[in-house]
């Protein structure tokens, strides 16, 4: 999920075939982050990613968020 003054999905949670595949999906969705976006809408962010992970996530899977951000408040 990138957040600046939006919240959207980068990379959606669903199964992605192979490892080759999984590495190529992961490395296009690391590209598209930066953050150059104004207003930081972590809350929004985070909400966004506990219900996807409710709704959508594999039965018995581990789940985990990683929230990075540049630490700034506007």
């Amino acid at each position: 999920v990138l957040f600046d003054e939006n919240v959207r999905f980068v990379l959606p949670l669903e199964p992605v075939a192979g490892p080759s595949e999984r590495a190529g999906a992961l490395a296009r969705a690391l590209a598209r982050l930066d953050y150059a976006g104004q207003r930081t809408r972590s809350a929004d962010a985070i909400e966004r990613a506990l219900y996807t992970l409710r709704v959508a996530a594999r039965p018995g899977a581990r789940q985990a968020i990683v929230l990075l951000t540049d630490g700034r408040i506007d």
